[in-house]
């Protein structure tokens, strides 16, 4: 099949572009559980900038790559109101991003969906953090300054 089509196959329901019967071009695919996505696609594959609404009403916004997160993007949790804007790669947090609840802000380099890298985190109470993470701990040189407190020095898995 080419150009705009519909199909319908193990609960997916895709509308849009078909080349030599792979999906390319925009595309919308939604399935049983309320999981839609609106993206463009490659021979068969999201590649492209799109979006997508999950059932836990978590939503993205962004780049993807061979149906993965690959590039730059917003993530919005709905369970835990967090937000994240940055880059993505294999559909994991890895770059430089920015990390926002109700209670802190993180802004630093991120591998494999965890801080790591140099990072500065400021809380709701005044609190702030600059300094390196390894593994969403925080590690070697760093500065952290509270409301009565202030520590510069050597950071040991915290």
């Amino acid at each position: 099949m080419d150009g705009l089509g519909r199909e319908s196959k193990d609960g997916l329901v895709y509308t849009g572009g078909f080349l030599r019967g792979e999906r390319n071009g925009l595309g919308f695919l939604k399935d049983n559980d309320q999981t839609s996505i609106l993206v463009s696609w490659s021979n068969g594959v999201r590649d492209g900038f799109g979006s997508e609404s999950l059932q836990n009403g978590d939503v993205y916004d962004g780049d993807f790559k061979v149906n993965l997160k690959n590039g730059l993007g917003i993530y919005v949790h709905s369970d835990d109101n967090m937000t994240y804007t940055g880059a993505f790669e294999n559909s994991m947090r890895s770059g430089f991003g920015r990390l926002e609840s109700e209670s802190f802000i993180y802004v630093g380099a991120w591998q494999n969906d965890q801080r790591n890298g140099l990072g500065y985190q400021t809380n709701k109470e005044g609190g702030s953090y600059f300094g390196y993470w390894k593994d969403d701990l925080r590690v070697g040189l760093g500065i952290e300054i509270g409301g009565a407190y202030e520590y510069k020095g050597e950071w040991e898995d915290d």
